[in-house]
């Protein structure tokens, strides 16, 4: 069996779809990923915690967000995202006083505060200065539209529209 120009060419054609497709993705799972623009590490003498502040771009918000994630080693410990619409902070540090509890400051205006233990969870709080606008979308974002169906209970954060 010879392998002529022909036969190669016909053997690689259904091909280059899948590798266009699979570049396409791969290119956008690496701009998603954002970058790193923070990291402290804490080290209690067994195995090292690391807390990473990384930017990542929302088109549909018009800004990005902050995902701060505590790893222990490779696993996630606790994460959460933080963003405001239309709006990106420059600036990031890490404050990390004792193991349990660690702020996130933005801008020097804004302070995410995690507080957690082992089997206990995480608290997270934010500190928003007086007339600065808050991080997230506004409650008008989860309000029910529509009324709530036959049966569901009243509850105050579900209301009926009509």
């Amino acid at each position: 069996m010879t392998w002529d120009r022909t036969r190669v060419r016909r053997l690689l054609w259904p091909l280059l779809p899948l590798l266009i497709l699979g570049a396409g993705i791969t290119a956008n799972w690496w701009w998603r990923r954002g970058e790193v623009v923070a990291k402290a590490e804490f080290d209690p003498g067994i195995a090292p915690f690391t807390i990473e502040v990384r930017r990542v771009p929302v088109p549909v918000t018009n800004s990005k967000h902050f995902i701060i994630s505590l790893y222990r080693g490779q696993y996630v410990v606790t994460s959460f995202r933080y963003f405001w619409p239309g709006y990106t902070p420059e600036h990031v540090r890490i404050s990390w006083p004792c193991m349990s509890q660690f702020t996130v400051t933005f801008d020097d205006k804004y302070e995410a505060r995690c507080v957690w233990s082992w089997g206990a969870g995480a608290s997270w709080s934010m500190t928003v200065p007086e007339g600065e606008r808050k991080p997230g979308l506004s409650p008008y974002f989860f309000t029910p539209r529509k009324a709530p169906p036959p049966g569901c209970p009243k509850t105050s954060s579900c209301r009926s529209i009509e």
